[in-house]
Parts: C-alpha cells; sequence; structure tokens
C-alpha cells in the first residue's frame, strides 16, 4: 500500500524534524531530572520537619545528599512507571501520569495558593495587602486554571484517561486525612 504524502517524518519536511525530534527529547530529560530532583529534596524537606517519617531527613555521610529520599523517590518513580507502563501501555501511562494526574493536581496547588496569598495578606500582612496582586491576579489566574480543566474535560475523557480525576481526588484525600491526623495527634509544629 502506499502511505500519503503526509505520513512519514522525513517525507515532504526536510531534515529539521530530526532537530525537532533532538530538541523533544532532551527537553524530555531535563524536566525529568528536574522533577525527580526537586520531588526528593521535597521527601527530604518533610522528613526533616516531621511531617513524614525522620528516616527521609538522613543525608549520605560522605555526598551529603538525602539518601534516603533519593531511594524513595526512585522507588516510587520505578513502581509507577513500570507499574501503570505494564498495565496500560507506554504512551497511556505517559499521558495518563504525566498528561493528566500531575497536571490536574498541579493546578490544584496553584489554586489553594492563589486562595492563600489573599488570606495570607489579609490576615497576616494588612499592611503589605494589595487588591491587584493578591486577589485580582490570583482570581485572574484561578479563572483561566479553571477554564482550562473545564475544557479539558469536555467531552469526558475515554478509559483510560477518565480515572485522572479520580487518581487526584484519592490523593487529595490521603492529604486530608494526614492533615486531620496530624491535627488530632497535635503533630503541627512543622505547620
Amino acid at each position: 500500500t502506499r502511505l500519503p504524502s503526509t505520513c512519514g517524518p522525513a517525507r515532504d519536511r526536510g531534515g529539521g524534524w530530526i532537530l525537532v525530534l533532538g530538541a523533544l527529547f532532551s527537553s524530555t530529560v531535563a524536566v525529568s531530572l528536574a522533577t525527580n530532583n526537586v520531588s526528593t529534596r521535597m521527601w527530604y524537606a518533610m522528613g526533616r520537619s516531621g511531617s513524614f517519617p525522620k528516616q527521609f531527613a538522613k543525608v549520605h555521610p560522605v555526598y551529603k545528599s538525602p539518601s534516603n529520599a533519593i531511594i524513595a523517590q526512585m522507588i516510587l518513580t520505578i513502581a509507577v512507571g513500570l507499574g501503570v507502563g505494564f498495565w496500560l501501555g507506554a504512551a497511556n501511562a505517559f499521558f495518563l501520569v504525566e498528561g493528566l494526574v500531575l497536571v490536574i493536581a498541579v493546578s490544584f496547588v496553584y489554586l489553594i495558593a492563589n486562595v492563600g496569598v489573599g488570606l495570607f495578606y489579609w490576615r497576616e500582612h494588612r499592611e503589605d495587602f494589595n487588591w491587584l496582586l493578591h486577589i485580582v491576579f490570583p482570581l485572574v489566574s484561578s479563572i483561566g486554571l479553571l477554564y482550562a480543566f473545564w475544557k479539558s474535560f469536555q467531552p469526558f475523557p475515554a478509559y483510560p484517561f477518565s480515572l485522572a480525576p479520580w487518581i487526584d481526588g484519592i490523593w487529595i484525600l490521603f492529604g486530608v486525612v494526614a492533615l486531620i491526623g496530624f491535627r488530632l495527634s497535635k503533630r503541627e509544629e512543622w505547620l
């Protein structure tokens, strides 16, 4: 069978596609390294503050890197990557986990931060409160995030991508339960 002229990376596109592919690959590696780096720092900081077990705050005696946090992040990354990859296939796993679950989670964090910045300056630093910076800008960006979220689910995606909001909902529920547990056990000094 003969392929249409639009199929295949090299057909009618010249050699520039290889540069785009190289840029895509290198940026994917860079983002993966950066997110794993920040994740291990978060595990470490949460272990140091007491919101995670203290074992996560252990540093390597020679390299002074957060060794237990690095090991925990590696185990989580491999388990999720391989587990979901084998379950749904590599492409579906990538777009579910990276494209929806994490984007929804980060969007939720930004929305909560937008609410928090207004409340923080209104309650704690009233003398520095600025309506434009602490209410209008956060409100506009929140509306943009909510609109993007709404459009991403119109129409609601098919399986397995329809799992993303449920995964995030369970993730948020775990966080709320942990906060309630900390409050009930009077372990709030890390806040």
